[in-house]
C-alpha cells in the first residue's frame, strides 16, 4: 500500500509555511479539488500540490511533469525535497489539476455508459455532481457558472426525453408533423393561418381531438363559432354522420346507433368551450388560471377577434398587442398555445406581422378539393416541410398523411 502525503508529513519549515493555505481563499476550493481524486491521485488536502511545487523546484522539472503523471504524491517525494521554499502559484496548479481529473472522470464516465447504456443517465448524473461539488468548494462569486442549474435539470430533461421518445409533446395530429417536432412543448406559440374559409377551424379542431384522444385536456376560446357549432362537428367526425344533417335535422333511422354511442364518447372528454362573443386577452387569462390544472393544451379561434383593450390604438398595434399578451400567456402558464389567424388576400397574417413574430411555429394552410396542404413555414427546432391532409368535407374530418416507413419520413435540412 502506498503512502500519500497526508498519511505523515513531519513538522518542518515547510509544513509549517503551507498551514496557512487551508484558510485562504483557496483553502476549501483546494480541500475538495484534491478530495476529486484524479486518475492515480490519493490527495487529501492541498499539501499535496505544495511538495509538487517543491519538488519541481529541487529537480529542475516542471510542475506540469508532476501534476500530469501517473503516480501519487508519496512521502518519500516529500521528504526529498522539504527543505525547499513553498510554492506561489497554487491556485495555477490547483486548476491544471482539476481539469486532469476532470478529464479522466470523464472518460472514465463514457467507458461505464458504453459498458452499460441503461445507466447513461445516472452515470452522467453522478458525474455532474461531482465536478458541481468541485466547483461550489471554491470561493468564486455566486454566478461564476451561471449555466450550472440549466445544465443540472438538462440531464433530467434529456433522460425524459429519451423515456418518452416519440410521444413528448402534444400531438398535431400530423404523423410526419409530430414525428419530426415532438410535438406541442409546453410554452408554445403556434399559429395556424390560412384565409376566410380555408380550413383553420377544422383543422384547429383537429388538432384538439388529437389532443383530446391522446388524454390531454383542452380550453378552447372559440370566437367564431358558438359552442353547438362545435360539438356537432366533433359529434359527425366521430359517429361517422353527414355533416349536413346537423344543420338539416334530416337523420336516418341508422344515424341515432352512432349519434348514441358518440354521445357517450364525447361527454366525459375534458374540453372546456369558451364561446362569448366579446372576449379580451384579460378575459381568456382569468378563464385559463382558473382552468389551469385542468387543461394542458390552449386554442384561440381566431385572434383577429379578440377584443382589444384599448381603442385609441391603430388596428395594427391592437392586434400586436393581443398577440403579445397571448405569448406572454403561453409562457407564464407553461400551455401550448395554438392561435388561429387570417390571411390577408396578399396570402400575410392579417393585420399584423408581430403574431408570426411571436410564434414558435407557424402553420399555413391551403386547401384544394379534396385535399388540405399544411406548410410549415415557421419552425424554431424543426424543419420546414409540406404535409398532405384528406379532407372528407362529409363528416368534418381530416386523414394525415400516414407515415409508413422511417425512410418517408421529413429529415432535417441541413
Amino acid at each position: 500500500m502506498r503512502t500519500t502525503v497526508a498519511d505523515e508529513m513531519p513538522e518542518s519549515r515547510i509544513t509549517k509555511s503551507v498551514l496557512h493555505y487551508p484558510e485562504s481563499d483557496y483553502g476549501p476550493f483546494l480541500r475538495q479539488l484534491l478530495s476529486f481524486n484524479g486518475d492515480g491521485f490519493e490527495l487529501p488536502d492541498c499539501r499535496a500540490i505544495v511538495a509538487a511545487k517543491v519538488a519541481s523546484l529541487k529537480d529542475g522539472k516542471s510542475v506540469s511533469s508532476y501534476l500530469e503523471g501517473d503516480y501519487a504524491f508519496t512521502y518519500e517525494m516529500y521528504r526529498t525535497s522539504k527543505e525547499a521554499e513553498p510554492p506561489a502559484d497554487v491556485e495555477g496548479d490547483a486548476k491544471r489539476l482539476l481539469a486532469r481529473a476532470a478529464k479522466s472522470r470523464t472518460q472514465e464516465a463514457l467507458v461505464r455508459m458504453e459498458a452499460s447504456p441503461s445507466q447513461s443517465f445516472e452515470i452522467l448524473r453522478s458525474l455532474m455532481k461531482e465536478v458541481e461539488e468541485a466547483g461550489t468548494a471554491s470561493s468564486k462569486p455566486v454566478d461564476a457558472n451561471p449555466l450550472l442549474e440549466t445544465a443540472r435539470h438538462a440531464i433530467d430533461r434529456y433522460e425524459h426525453m429519451h423515456n418518452n421518445r416519440g410521444r413528448l409533446g402534444i400531438p398535431y395530429g400530423i404523423d410526419k408533423l409530430d414525428h419530426i417536432s415532438g410535438g406541442m412543448k409546453p410554452g408554445q406559440t403556434i399559429v395556424v393561418a390560412g384565409v376566410t374559409g380555408g380550413g383553420k377551424s377544422t383543422l384547429g379542431l383537429h388538432m384538439i381531438k388529437s389532443a383530446l384522444t391522446a388524454g390531454y385536456g383542452v380550453g378552447l376560446f372559440s370566437l367564431e363559432m358558438d359552442r353547438n357549432e362545435i360539438f356537432d362537428l366533433i359529434m359527425a367526425d366521430v359517429c361517422s354522420v353527414d355533416r349536413n344533417k346537423f344543420n338539416t335535422g334530416f337523420f336516418a333511422e341508422a344515424d341515432f346507433p352512432l349519434l348514441t354511442g358518440g354521445l357517450g364518447k364525447l361527454q366525459y372528454l375534458p374540453l372546456f368551450i369558451e364561446d362569448e362573443a366579446e372576449t379580451t386577452v384579460e378575459d381568456i387569462k382569468a378563464r385559463v388560471l382558473q382552468l389551469r390544472s385542468r387543461i394542458d393544451l390552449l386554442v384561440v379561434d381566431y385572434i383577429q377577434f379578440v377584443e382589444p383593450e384599448s381603442t385609441k390604438e391603430i388596428r395594427e398595434q391592437q392586434v400586436a398587442a393581443i398577440s403579445h399578451a397571448l405569448r406572454k400567456l403561453a409562457r407564464t402558464t407553461r400551455l401550448p398555445t395554438v392561435i388561429l389567424s387570417q390571411l390577408n388576400d396578399e396570402g400575410k397574417l392579417r393585420e399584423s406581422r408581430v403574431i408570426s413574430h411571436n410564434a414558435n411555429v407557424v402553420l399555413l394552410i391551403e386547401e384544394e378539393g379534396e385535399e388540405m396542404t399544411v406548410s410549415v413555414k415557421k419552425g424554431r427546432g424543426i424543419p420546414k416541410g409540406k404535409f398532405k391532409l384528406e379532407f372528407n368535407r362529409r363528416f368534418a374530418r381530416l386523414i394525415p398523411e400516414p407515415v409508413e416507413t422511417a425512410q418517408q419520413r421529413i429529415e432535417y435540412d441541413n
